[in-house]
């Protein structure tokens, strides 16, 4: 059962991340070993082992705070980024990278791709993986048309294929076109990958007499 890590509330024309308890378990250094190292009867090797100990607990508390930091603001950025998701749906997401949220945040890029692994967060339309708001963007033809997420250049594939005729479907190259005139430019290949990903057959597969 997938346990997510947040939920995404509104308030006031803002979505805002609330965290689902305690993201990391409450974790300290044990006093017996403080108590430990201040005993003036122990030996150095001892003090020297439970100083070496506790500088790396006291590492590691530290970057699990860091990490909680980081997931904190980088679902807050997504609050904001994807606002249009959280009112309309899965249909109004709007592209965003790692890199751009990273950049936002003030991580490396590789640090918010750690931070959204295998993480999920409730929203007005289910849960969703944390790694669902980074959509690739498909530009505009010329700039005439504003870049759509690939999520939605994907939903837009699966309602022209839904409508079309069962005895003339159409064929990979159509369907590339289509979406060009739209305003979405995507390869043929691409189709091809965006089908398969969808469980859309192949055109010859498709037709039927």
């Amino acid at each position: 059962m997938v346990r997510p890590e947040a939920s995404y509330v509104q308030d006031g024309e803002r979505w805002v991340p609330q965290l689902e308890g305690d993201l990391l378990p409450r974790l300290r250094i044990s006093d017996l070993y403080k108590d430990l190292l201040g005993d003036s009867s122990a030996d150095e090797q001892t003090r020297s082992y439970l100083k070496d100990r506790i500088r790396s607990a006291r590492f590691l508390l530290h970057a699990l705070e860091r990490r909680q930091q980081t997931l904190q603001k980088l679902l807050e950025v997504i609050g904001r980024r994807q606002a249009d998701y959280f009112d309309q749906g899965p249909s109004a997401l709007h592209p965003m990278t790692m890199s751009e949220a990273a950049a936002e945040v003030g991580v490396h890029e590789t640090t918010v791709s750690r931070a959204v692994a295998n993480k999920y967060v409730r929203t007005p339309h289910g849960v969703v993986p944390l790694r669902f708001f980074f959509a690739a963007a498909l530009g505009g033809v010329d700039g005439t048309a504003p870049a759509v997420a690939n999520t939605r250049a994907k939903e837009i594939l699966a309602e022209i294929v839904g409508r079309e005729s069962s005895t003339k479907p159409y064929s990979d190259a159509a369907l590339e076109e289509m979406l060009r005139e739209r305003g979405i430019p995507v390869a043929r290949r691409t189709i091809a990958k965006y089908r398969s990903e969808l469980g859309i057959l192949p055109t010859h597969l498709r037709r039927r007499s």
